[in-house]
């Protein structure tokens, strides 16, 4: 019976595959991002806003629906410390179960920036941006990081893990009894989760992009596999 280890190193291998007919955005947009998080000339505090802002774009994150939102994230990130003070508070939050780390804590948990509500004309606090930060850890930890997203919590589910809505401290100690109890890495999981909701949305609309990744047979058997594995395991 197939193991969802092997579910998700094949899903893993699939994405990072270096053939040319298989490369999509996946691969092309993760590999730009890394390059900010590896070297630059850019000051810290600039380079910070650049790379929230592409994450951003790439992964519709929306952040921006919240003004002024992107900027004071920024400033908080900053104000924490530098890139190898961050990756450590990262890891350690991720792989101590006992750490409750407060800057990492408040970085998921604070709202930012403000939203207009144009039928009570008032404006109201912003948003939380949960899922970008664990985007920015997940680039900054080298992918040893795990990305909060709504796909994911549907595996979770699947796996007998419901996970309250935004209570990250759950979220991610769910994703690394995932990780620990099938051997795999974040990075396996987070291509596992990938793939599944672009062969789910390939199923449901009839874009451009959605339809290219469903006419590749090895993205299709993957997606078979996924389908019969869930419904056989649970």
């Amino acid at each position: 019976m197939l193991r969802f280890s092997e579910l998700a190193k094949e899903a893993h291998a699939l994405l990072n595959s270096e053939s040319k007919e298989q490369k999509l955005s996946f691969q092309k947009s993760k590999n730009a991002i890394k390059q900010l998080f590896v070297s630059s000339e850019i000051p810290y505090k600039q380079l910070v806003l650049l790379r929230l802002g592409i994450i951003d774009d790439f992964y519709s994150t929306n952040i921006n629906k919240s003004n002024d939102a992107i900027f004071i994230l920024s400033d908080d990130i900053v104000n924490i410390g530098d890139d190898k003070v961050l990756k450590e508070k990262f890891m350690h939050f991720y792989n101590d179960e006992k750490c409750i780390d407060k800057d990492i804590l408040r970085l998921f948990d604070t709202n930012r920036g403000w939203i207009f509500n144009k039928s009570a004309q008032k404006i109201k606090n912003g948003n939380k941006s949960i899922s970008l930060i664990s985007k920015y850890a997940y680039f900054l930890t080298d992918f040893n990081f795990p990305i909060y997203d709504s796909t994911m919590r549907k595996i979770l589910e699947k796996f007998g893990k419901k996970v309250k809505d935004e209570d990250i401290v759950q979220y991610f100690r769910a994703v690394k009894d995932l990780c620990d109890s099938n051997k795999i890495s974040v990075d396996e999981l987070d291509a596992c989760g990938w793939l599944m909701g672009k062969m789910e949305e390939a199923l449901k609309i009839n874009s451009s992009k959605a339809s290219f990744i469903g006419e590749i047979s090895a993205y299709s058997n993957f997606y078979n596999k996924a389908q019969n594995y869930f419904r056989n395991r649970f």
